[in-house]
């Protein structure tokens, strides 16, 4: 991804994380998607919109704080 592609979705990418950590998770799967739909890799909005996905499918337990806890290395 090129830098003024990258500096593009910014402000669209910082409003994804406020909605995320806010559990507003539709507005994240929303935001998220526009990012990722520059062509160009964004390897960070990418995962971070499969997570809101999940999110939004599953929903999020009440204690959630929006830590990812890896299992593995």
């Amino acid at each position: 991804m090129t830098r003024d592609a990258r500096l593009s979705t910014l402000p669209r990418y910082e409003a994804a994380l406020d909605a995320f950590y806010d559990r507003r998770f539709d507005e994240a799967v929303d935001a998220l998607s526009q990012c990722v739909a520059i062509p160009a890799a964004d390897p960070p909005a990418e995962i971070l919109l499969g997570r809101a996905q999940t999110l939004l499918r599953e929903g999020a337990p009440d204690d959630w704080d929006g830590v990812e806890t890896l299992g593995t290395k």
